[in-house]
């Protein structure tokens, strides 16, 4: 059986005004510092702000596109998440920075859900004025936005999911496109 912390994140449009503890904060990062990375490079960094912290907040809220503002306006705590491009260790391109940036987001994600709190993540923002605003060094690259906060039932937006992808349509046996009878021989047993 999946496990029902993935089964409970969506991506909520939603919020409810409320602050996120510090500790749950602190939780969110340490679970995406525990990411696998490509040679253990750890290539990721945050920028946040809390709602609290209007000037912050509001600087990275316009970062986003004006529809993505809409809702993400009343989420707790966004964050831009930057990647590395090369190693540390000798400054050669690291072809898996985006990967692994990707990989620290879903654990925060999916510690965000073990918390009662969603995630948001958005990619409808300015990337180029992110590198600006928010002083990115050359050699990272803004990746992703994040709207993090508690869910509200309250539904100001309309908004509905797109269903998921059986496995039939992304899992192959052998080669590409091959059909793979592995979820029918799961749901046979």
């Amino acid at each position: 059986m999946v496990n029902e912390i993935i089964r409970q994140r969506k991506s909520i449009i939603s919020f409810l005004p409320l602050e996120i503890e510090d500790e749950k904060i602190q939780l969110l990062f340490e679970a995406a510092s525990l990411a696998p990375s490509s040679h253990n490079e750890q290539p990721w960094s945050f920028i946040i702000a809390k709602r609290k912290d209007e000037e912050n907040f509001n600087n990275l809220l316009n970062l986003m596109n004006e529809k993505n503002q809409l809702w993400a306006k009343d989420a707790s705590l966004i964050a831009v998440a930057a990647a590395k491009k090369n190693f540390t260790s000798n400054d050669k391109p690291n072809k898996y920075y985006f990967y692994d940036v990707s990989s620290a987001v879903a654990n925060l994600t999916y510690q965000a859900v073990s918390m009662g709190l969603f995630v948001h993540q958005v990619g409808g923002f300015n990337s180029e004025k992110a590198r600006v605003d928010l002083n990115i060094p050359d050699g990272y690259d803004p990746v992703v936005m994040l709207a993090i906060g508690y869910n509200s039932s309250d539904e100001k937006f309309p908004y509905s999911g797109k269903p998921r992808k059986s496995t039939e349509e992304f899992v192959f046996d052998g080669q590409f496109g091959n059909s793979t009878k592995l979820r029918s021989e799961i749901l046979s047993n």
